[in-house]
């Protein structure tokens, strides 16, 4: 399905597989750090919470030019903070705890199937 000469279809996919990815890797992911730092009322309703506002609230983000993009990722920081109620040091720490790991996680990914690092952004 082609529109002005692009692939509906294929872009769909790939944002659908990216959503995916998103939900269950970053609430894994996020679950853990939460449970590592020893949350109280840790629950994995409160994770996918968190990540379905953050990820709206990234989207909205990401429309402005240049502080977007952190702007999207301080929403997450926030957002942590606000749902379990602890700290903005706890937050931030479990915040890039799940950061860190997603991204080691795609590294490897990366790695495993020879794709540059180089040519990543042209896959999504």
């Amino acid at each position: 399905m082609d529109l002005f000469g692009v692939d509906i279809l294929k872009i769909l996919t790939i944002d659908f597989i990216h959503v995916f990815i998103i939900f269950v890797i970053g609430g894994i992911l996020l679950n853990y750090a939460t449970g590592y730092l020893s949350f109280e009322n840790r629950t994995y309703g409160k994770v996918i919470f968190v990540i379905i506002i953050g990820c709206c609230l990234f989207f909205i983000f990401d429309f402005i030019p240049v502080f977007g993009v952190g702007l999207g990722h301080i929403s997450f920081w926030f957002l942590i903070r606000y749902i379990y109620d602890v700290g903005w040091d706890r937050a931030l720490v479990a915040w890039f705890m799940s950061i860190f790991v997603a991204f080691m996680i795609s590294l490897i990914i990366l790695v495993v199937f020879g794709i540059d690092i180089i040519f990543m952004p042209n896959l999504i």
